[in-house]
């Protein structure tokens, strides 16, 4: 990359590759911070020094460049830089504001009216220092107060390295269209930060080929309909990720990588909107994590897509992605194996309108499909009968309740069944089933599978054509067996393309009911899980 001089006279400008080959204009150079006394040895207070070369540019207003050569610059108040008339470049110099202990180490301001002027204002090359990321300091701010058209605004940032700040980058009034390249933030309170509160801010704020690592909180985006944009970005070991409220943040062939997390990573609130597309994701402390769920929404009209992304070994506690009303989409995911990753959605995005049978009646798509005579009606047949129970439940006030009347080998299978929202789609569901009698033994089966299905000539479905996904086993005893979970696992594959729907099966034929006794069925979760 083609880096301007420092040693070159003021006035000449040139044009620099950027992140990617990104053409990016250079400012006009050049002024050097130490002719305004500037010492650069780490122990002189070089803060009135810097400021003064800094408002020296501002009163020429020519729009110029300031240099800083290498060396360590400790600052101890706030540096304001005007964006409308002033660079700053380097190689290498350390801003040290390691004993500040409150406000910001950098200010960018803006006072031309309609600030596109200010593209060619560029932040190269330097080092920013604070003193803890537990403090209170933040590292810069981009903040025009009383903005009536001027702005922190249409400014690139370029190889800057930021560490051990309470805010390694804020965005607060008039900040928009802010560019960074090559960016490496971390060990701070929250790398990057936009409140709630910040006035005309948040348009197209942009990263490319940044790193956020080693700090409590990555991203914490707060503004009032913003707009983030992360490109080819890490996001390596935070103790948090993404915490997001009314705006939105879309992600590009990023990196998102961590230990274990003690909290749901990703949170989500109030119309917040996070895409996540290309991209890996990947927990790398071995299974069991303890995290209960990778994303928290706080709110239902928050929502999140992760599609042709590579997910591994992210698997939760809890086995769902994600807990809270809002709404997850998993679109193409890939994995070494996909069952090391949560295996349902969450609890409100189950596809079953009554998976809890609360309702008096069945609801869902349920029927009969094998007895000992012909089927006529969904839900009574010879051998086996379907029908809501309140005497025995899992959880809220109901369960469904399988009764078979003979023994071993008589014919009593039936099969809950969903449609397939989408070609090729990963599907998943989660079964709890009890037999509380006792006498009565032998095999049952949970089968998955894809399926067309018809009507029969008493419109009751029938499946027409099926392919087994897999089938589990599992032997009752004559005494209570207790609630037992069967969860879809492998093979974990997409469905055929001529398949309509998705089907649990469960298959009471080799089971020995002991005479007229049942299995309670509750808490069915059925999801599109990418």
């Amino acid at each position: 990359m083609t880096s301007t001089n420092p040693s070159a006279g003021s006035g000449g400008g040139d044009s620099s590759a950027g992140f990617n080959g990104t053409s990016i204009p250079s400012a006009k150079c050049c002024n050097n911070v130490t002719d305004y006394g500037a010492k650069g040895d780490g122990t002189t207070d070089d803060t009135a020094a810097i400021q003064s070369a800094l408002n020296a540019l501002v009163k020429a207003g020519k729009g110029d460049a300031l240099t800083f050569p290498p060396g360590t610059y400790k600052i101890t108040s706030t540096i304001t830089i005007n964006a409308s008339y002033v660079s700053i470049l380097s190689h290498g110099a350390t801003l040290d504001a390691s004993s500040m202990t409150s406000g910001a180490a950098i200010n960018i301001t803006g006072t031309v009216f309609l600030p596109y002027k200010q593209s060619t204002t560029i932040l190269e090359g330097f080092k920013l220092v604070g003193n803890s990321q537990n403090g209170n300091v933040t590292g810069i701010r981009f903040h025009t107060p009383n903005g009536n058209g001027e702005g922190s605004s249409h400014i690139t940032l370029r190889n800057l390295n930021i560490s051990n700040f309470g805010i390694g980058l804020d965005y607060g009034n008039h900040a928009y269209l802010i560019n960074h390249y090559g960016l490496d933030v971390y060990s701070c309170g929250i790398c990057v930060n936009h409140n709630a509160d910040a006035i005309d801010g948040g348009e197209r704020i942009n990263f490319n080929g940044c790193v956020f690592f080693n700090s409590t909180q990555a991203i914490r985006i707060k503004g009032d309909a913003s707009s983030f944009i992360f490109q080819a970005c890490s996001f390596d070991y935070n103790a948090k990720q993404f915490d997001i409220y009314q705006s939105r943040i879309f992600m590009t062939n990023c990196h998102i990588e961590g230990n274990d997390y003690a909290e749901p990573p990703i949170k989500l609130d109030s119309d917040a909107y996070l895409d996540i597309n290309g991209s890996w994701i990947l927990i790398t402390d071995g299974l069991p994590h303890h995290v209960p769920y990778m994303i928290n929404f706080l709110s239902g009209n928050s929502s999140c897509r992760i599609a042709n992304s590579f997910v591994n070994n992210t698997k939760t506690a809890t086995d769902y992605w994600a807990t809270g009303p809002g709404q997850l989409i998993l679109d193409n995911i890939h994995s070494y194996e996909i069952t090391q990753n949560p295996l349902l959605l969450s609890q409100s995005q189950n596809l079953l309108a009554d998976g809890g049978f609360e309702s008096t009646t069945i609801k869902d798509n349920i029927f009969i499909t094998e007895d000992t005579a012909k089927i006529t009606n969904r839900f009574t047949g010879n051998n086996i009968a379907l029908s809501i129970s309140t005497s025995v439940k899992r959880s809220g006030s109901g369960s469904l309740k399988a009764n078979k009347v003979y023994g071993p080998y008589s014919g009593c299978a039936f099969v809950i069944a969903v449609p397939i929202s989408r070609p090729q789609a990963m599907m998943n569901a989660s079964i709890w089933f009890n037999k509380p009698g006792t006498g009565g033994s032998g095999n049952i089966a949970i089968e998955t599978g894809w399926a067309i299905l018809s009507l029969n000539e008493s419109a009751v479905p029938i499946i027409a054509y099926e392919k087994i996904r897999g089938s589990v086993p599992y032997n009752l005893k004559s005494s209570p067996s207790g609630w037992i979970n069967y969860r879809d696992g492998e093979p974990f594959r997409r469905s055929p393309t001529w398949a309509t729907h998705y089907f649990v099966r469960c298959y009471m034929t080799v089971w020995d009911s002991g005479g007229n006794q049942a299995i309670y069925f509750d808490d069915v979760e059925i999801n599109t899980i990418g």
